[in-house]
């Protein structure tokens, strides 16, 4: 029994199969014939049942009271009886076998005797189940069978050994008594082990187990009062570890206000364990709690910290017989999320009632919830008139049909929904229609979940104005275009996009789409007059167009029927749609040209005729010269005569 409580059902089966149980076939089988199939069996089943025990109540740190050693015993003495009655008797009926050792046996078996075995095997289970318990509180047996120590396991060991002894001491005293007060007739010897009287035995036996099964309960309720001990001090060391690393710092205070312990968070945050100069004002705070009858409620504190940080400090006090445990939570983050909050929403608040655009909120049903103060200058309204107040009744049934559809469709596709902008007309104070842009998403609160729409309406009258001249503005310069009798074409990198009706007469198009989805090269000779390819000409003139904002040049074009004119081309760069294209005016100086040439040919006429009138002057000139030069010469001659005649006169 001890080896199947201890190491399980499969080593007791082994020391049952191997031991006292297989020897019950030697000393019942010859008395009892067939019946010994039917007897000695269960002791070995009654040995792997308590094996089977004991090894849920080792899985089962905490067992249930049916799986106790004595309460499974029940059931199996209880099936052991109805075998004892029913199959042991009818066994022994057939009696005797056939073989030679138990030919003497029986097959009539008394009903009293059944009654005494029964009862016998009862009593000797018990007793063997409380021998083997009794045996188990002992730190040696279970040193022996390699069993892990109970909670003072030594102090058990006493007390077993205390009431053990007790009933020792009462089998001596009572076999003193006996001789010198009842027996006269039996020596000491025999009323002490040799000779005991039978009614002796079994209250000296009833005795001894008693003293066992009180010690028994002594050790449970000492391992009881031992357990709640240990519990209590688990318990203590538990709420010491929770004290000690809290998120929150802790302090306990004595009667005198000292304190008496900090936990690490406290050391953390505050860097010191003495006192801290909150005692006074905390003081001040619980009298006057006491004195108006009310709880102390947590205050805000500015402690001082041991690096010179000032921290706001939330702090709880509670009273625990004469000690006083402070609970420190530090709130400065929480404090400036607070004060940031507080900010943003003023910052929220300023920029909602000074925002020129209505901001808007309206909950599932459509109904505003908030407006912002220009609702005022916009509609004509107050925001509190608003409020309350569903979406339908600011919109004429056209306009809150579109309004009400993108609405329900935001709604109900929230979790994918991103935002929409659209133009409408919602109705004034004065019930007229103001073109407004509506920019919306869907609302959720701080659990992801829908609480409505929120958004901004802006007023958009003056730029509906701004819209239709600037529409008008298109028309005419439109018509300005397409009217005018220059051939006016637009161009970007991959060519023609666009031209006027005199672009498509000067190349002789009869389209527009015909003249874009020509090549610039088809309008174009292959070299200019110079001998420059004409591709390269147009490129470079291009780029400079580009580079510089315009450009002015003479281009020989070809017409769609092949035959080339010569035009004089102006390049525009201008910006349309967010890119930058080129505007190209060609114009048609083949007229110009021959009158160029007619004014060359005159020109050269004139040089002819001025060169040969110019030849016949310079003839002249030069006999003019010689005349002269004849003349000169003669009127000089003269002169030299004149003074030789002067001078023969003097003479």
């Amino acid at each position: 029994m001890l080896i199947t409580l201890t190491w399980g059902w499969k080593y007791g089966l082994l020391s049952a199969l191997a031991g006292g149980c297989q020897s019950l076939w030697y000393l019942w089988g010859p008395s009892n014939g067939y019946a010994v199939f039917f007897v000695v069996p269960p002791f070995t089943l009654w040995i792997i049942w308590h094996g089977i025990c004991a090894d849920l109540r080792r899985k089962q740190k905490d067992h249930k009271w049916w799986l106790n050693i004595y309460a499974v015993e029940v059931p199996f003495r209880i099936l052991s009886t109805i075998n004892l009655y029913t199959l042991s008797r009818w066994a022994i009926t057939l009696n005797p076998p056939p073989w030679d050792w138990a030919s003497n046996s029986t097959n009539i078996i008394p009903l009293h005797f059944s009654n005494f075995v029964v009862i016998k095997q009862a009593v000797v289970g018990y007793i063997v189940l409380l021998l083997a318990d009794v045996l188990l509180k002992f730190k040696f047996i279970r040193t022996f069978f390699k069993q892990k120590g109970q909670y003072h396991h030594e102090d058990t060991g006493y007390i077993m050994s205390a009431f053990i002894a007790f009933g020792i001491l009462f089998w001596v005293f009572d076999s003193i008594l006996g001789f010198m007060v009842f027996y006269d007739d039996i020596s000491f010897l025999d009323l002490l082990a040799l000779n005991v009287p039978s009614q002796q035995t079994w209250a000296r036996a009833f005795v001894i187990v008693a003293c066992l099964i009180g010690g028994l309960i002594t050790i449970r309720m000492f391992y009881r009062k031992q357990e709640i001990g240990k519990a209590l001090q688990e318990s203590e060391d538990d709420f010491k570890k929770l004290l000690e690393y809290a998120p929150v710092a802790i302090a306990v205070l004595d009667k005198n206000e000292n304190t008496e312990y900090a936990n690490r968070k406290y050391v953390e945050t505050i860097g010191y364990t003495d006192n801290i100069n909150l005692i006074k004002k905390w003081s001040a705070d619980v009298e006057k709690a006491l004195r108006e009858g009310k709880e102390i409620e947590p205050s805000e504190y500015n402690v001082t910290c041991k690096d010179g940080k000032v921290r706001v400090m939330e702090i709880s006090w509670t009273f625990v017989t004469d000690k006083t445990i402070a609970i420190f939570t530090d709130i400065t983050e929480r404090k400036r999320a607070d004060e940031a909050l507080v900010e943003s929403e003023e910052k929220f608040r300023l920029l909602a009632e000074n925002s020129i655009d209505c901001i808007w909120m309206v909950n599932t049903r459509l109904k505003f919830t908030y407006l912002s103060p220009s609702v005022e200058r916009m509609m004509g309204f107050k925001p509190e008139q608003w409020v309350g107040t569903i979406l339908r009744s600011h919109f004429k049934k056209k306009e809150f049909l579109k309004v009400s559809i993108l609405a329900v469709k935001a709604l109900k596709n929230y979790k994918t929904f991103d935002y929409i902008i659209f133009e409408t007309k919602m109705l004034n104070s004065k019930n007229e229609e103001v073109d407004i842009e509506i920019s919306g998403k869907a609302l959720l609160n701080s659990k992801g979940k829908l609480i409505g729409l929120q958004g901004v309406t802006k007023d958009i009258t003056e730029r509906k104005k701004a819209e239709k001249i600037l529409k008008d503005s298109k028309i005419k310069l439109q018509l300005l275009y397409d009217s005018s009798s220059d051939a006016i074409m637009l161009l970007d990198e991959k060519g023609f996009f666009d031209c006027n009706e005199a672009a498509l007469r000067l190349f002789g198009c009869t389209n527009r789409e015909k003249f874009c989805n020509r090549h610039p090269g088809d309008f174009s000779p292959p070299t200019q007059p110079d001998g420059t390819d004409s591709m390269s000409y147009a490129r470079n003139n291009i780029a400079v167009a580009l580079k510089e904002g315009s450009k002015r040049f003479e281009h020989l074009h070809r017409r769609l029927d092949g035959t080339n004119f010569p035009a004089e081309v102006l390049l525009d760069a201008l910006m349309l749609e967010g890119k930058k294209v080129l505007q190209a005016r060609v114009y048609d100086i083949t007229e110009r040209k021959q009158l160029y040439e007619e004014l060359a040919k005159h020109r050269d006429h004139l040089e002819e005729l001025v060169k040969k009138r110019t030849k016949e002057l310079e003839e002249k000139y030069k006999e003019l010269e010689r005349m002269n030069n004849l003349f000169a010469g003669r009127e000089f001659r003269i002169k030299e005569l004149k003074d030789k005649v002067k001078k023969l006169e003097k003479k």
